[in-house]
């Protein structure tokens, strides 16, 4: 009886407090809808278009964002509001915002009352003729699994002329005594899929921050104000066009854009953020050491204890101990690797007394240093400098010894010296080696036929060699999680003096089992992906893949390369005309880049990935009484310094033989070379284009 009471008694007190929550929602949400639909600024109130961008698929009328962080008693109280006002011109914008995904509304209460914390949602359609119908968020549905949202929504009866504005407030409380302050790194594109009227971005902050701004490729700045109150700095940015889609760009570089560092500090410097703090991070090091001791610790190989020690780190066991994200049940999924494992292997390296270097090296695709505001686009290799020199990069899935990530090649890098544990002398910057074409290739070799059943399908055995940064395209391709886990069963990976270390391994052995319980499923789905990627470059039906042998997958130095083969039918390759075959054979080499149009002038700089090259070989048995016409149509020649396209035909021995070799020189290009890139590119279309004639004699 007493137990009921108490119940009783607890659901009365809580009961009014859930209630209150609930009401304070409501309000909530009523104010800041009156705030972001019914008192907004001016340029959420706009619904026309400027002419020049009538005929846009979407404008954009405005975006704001605004980051407010005050003191309010004991509690530093920060907010963030996002609001977006769109117009949809044509079915496709409206495909674009037809499902919406988002957070769910949530509000939380101070024991006085107030809200401490709040999440608020709001999305209103204003159609053409001014009428204004807001979503009911209630009838969401749960987001998919792998979505960042927890909640979609479907946007009905959109139409050409509608407008889509939406906001997004944030509100957090900190408690005063309890507060980090530690920088916030921002950096934003003015340019979006579609133009944009009017973007401002605001913060106001306590007098103690400050705000650290640099500009690029004609972004405007923060204009900063100081009250007695606090600090405001803002930046607005209007009639911004659309971004171009443009091929081999990175958009950092040549797009209007503004990075930021909001910080306590009175000065920003770049420099200082590089230097090294201290990364010996012990137990992780004992771990390390009673690793390579039980299995190396008599070699006087430095070269194998280099290898071993990479190798060990790219280890899901090891990765899983030293990055605490790292998935277990998804080796190939590095994405939670954290940086600073790299100076686990110089901690190593240091204690050996084997020579290296630690190198920061910017990315590529966001400029060099003097654009850097942090180091989150930066990453740590270490340079061996004897016995010869090597890099060792970030250890993630099938990355070698002495492979650098092709994102930092070029690029000029801090370097610092180590001189003993977590000691370090600056030396000049220098820049990280590049790669040549013939060090990034993907050989293929196919033998066709026509089907003995079928004269208009096409059989096909093919075989791939692939080396360099080409790989990693193929290794995700054809390997399973599975398949990945089970590279690691090996005898040294066992031996360990860890408890931490054990608990991994049977860890690693419990995935493995349950991907060997789904592994014809997982086969399947494999077999099936690289089914969809034959159709998508080749452009034609695929039909009866089978026999997928992988001779090496290219994760280990003494097989560096990856090989495998496959075998599969081509379905609509050849059409019978009358008592001939005309056959697409150009397509074989896989989709060309085609430029077309506008795109063929060019004013913004090329930047490729990587040099590359790809050679293909294709070996066609002709059926009896056959003979071949516009052979010569497969002979091409396109060369320059920027690369080039070359093929050959012939038949031999009742065999077609046709030889293709493709290739790209450097990772950069300035636009004038443009022209010269477009002359092998569209030789290469052409060659794709090709049909052949199989007449009977």
């Amino acid at each position: 009886m007493k137990i009921k009471n108490c119940f009783c008694l607890l659901f009365l007190l809580v009961y009014p407090f859930i209630e209150s929550t609930a009401q304070k929602g409501k309000e909530l949400d009523k104010l800041l809808k009156e705030t972001f639909w019914t008192n907004c600024p001016k340029e959420f109130k706009v619904t026309d278009v400027p002419k020049k961008w009538e005929n846009e698929s979407a404008v954009i009328l405005a975006i704001q964002y605004e980051y407010t962080l005050q003191a309010e008693g004991r509690w530093l109280v920060l907010k963030q509001n996002f609001h977006f006002r769109i117009k949809l011109n044509d079915k496709a914008s409206i495909s674009d915002y037809s499902e919406l995904n988002f957070d769910k509304n949530k509000v939380s209460t101070r024991s006085s009352g107030t809200a401490s914390s709040y999440k608020n949602i709001g999305i209103k359609i204003v159609k053409a003729n001014g009428t204004e119908k807001e979503l009911d968020l209630t009838k969401s549905v749960s987001s998919d699994y792998n979505s960042n949202s927890d909640n979609k929504i479907a946007v009905p009866d959109l139409e050409p002329g509608d407008i889509l504005d939406y906001f997004i407030a944030v509100k957090k409380d900190f408690d005063l005594n309890a507060i980090f302050y530690s920088d916030m790194v921002e950096s934003e594109l003015l340019e979006n899929k579609y133009p944009i009227v009017y973007h401002s971005i605001f913060y106001i902050l306590p007098h103690k921050y400050n705000l650290f701004n640099y500009s690029y490729n004609g972004a405007p700045g923060f204009k900063e104000d100081r009250t007695m109150d606090n600090a405001s700095f803002k930046l607005v940015d209007t009639m911004r066009a659309k971004s171009l889609d443009i091929l081999w760009n990175y958009p950092y570089r040549t797009s209007p854009e503004i990075r930021y560092r909001i910080s306590t500090d009175n000065f920003f410097d770049f420099q200082r953020l590089m230097d090294y703090k201290n990364y010996a991070y012990f137990p992780g090091l004992a771990l390390v050491e009673d690793f390579m001791n039980k299995n190396f610790k008599n070699s006087e190989d430095t070269l194998q204890i280099i290898n071993e020690l990479f190798l060990m780190f790219r280890n899901p066991i090891y990765l899983s101990y030293f990055s605490t994200g790292y998935p277990l049940y998804e080796p190939l999924n590095y994405s939670h690797i954290e940086k600073n494992i790299t100076m686990y292997i110089s901690d190593y390296l240091t204690k050996k007394k084997i020579p290296h270097d630690v190198i920061i090296a910017p990315s590529r695709s966001t400029g060099p240093f003097e654009k850097q505001i942090d180091l989150s686009n930066c990453e740590y290799i270490i340079k061996i400098k004897k016995p010869k020199l090597m890099y060792l990069a970030l250890p993630i899935p099938f990355r070698l010894p002495n492979e650098i990530p092709y994102i930092y090649e070029g690029m000029e890098s801090s370097v610092s010296e180590v001189r003993r544990l977590s000691s370090y002398t600056r030396l000049p910057n220098e820049v990280l080696p590049v790669s040549k074409p013939e060090n990034n290739i993907t050989m293929t070799k196919m033998e066709l036929a026509l089907d003995a059943a079928d004269g208009t399908k096409v059989t096909v055995k093919r075989g791939h060699v692939v080396k360099g940064n080409n790989k990693n395209y193929h290794q995700y391709l054809i390997y399973t999680n599975y398949d990945y886990l089970k590279e690691y069963d090996q005898p040294k990976y066992e031996k360990y003096g860890s408890v931490a270390i054990g608990s991994l391994v049977s860890r690693y052995k419990d995935e493995r089992k349950k991907f060997e319980q789904r592994l014809t499923q997982d086969y399947l789905e494999r077999d099936k992906k690289i089914l969809n990627s034959i159709e998508s470059e080749m452009e034609l039906k695929i039909s009866d893949y089978k026999n997928l042998k992988i001779k090496s997958i290219g994760m280990w130095p003494e097989s560096p390369n990856t090989e495998y083969s496959d075998e599969f039918t081509i379905d609509n390759m050849v059409k019978k005309v009358g008592q001939n075959y005309l056959i697409d054979f150009g397509k074989l080499i896989e989709r060309q880049t085609e430029v077309k149009d506008t795109a063929r002038f060019r004013k913004i700089d090329i930047y490729m990935n990587y040099p590359r090259s790809y050679e293909e070989e294709f070996i066609f048995t002709l059926p009896e009484g056959y003979s071949v016409e516009g052979l010569e149509n497969f002979n091409k020649y396109a060369i320059n310094k920027t690369g080039g396209f070359v093929s050959s035909a012939e038949v031999k021995e009742g065999k077609l033989i046709v030889k293709t070799r493709k290739y790209f020189n450097e990772i950069y290009y300035p636009a004038k070379k443009w022209s010269e890139l477009l002359k092998f590119l569209d030789a290469s279309v052409e060659y794709y284009n090709t049909k052949l004639l199989l007449r009977k004699n």
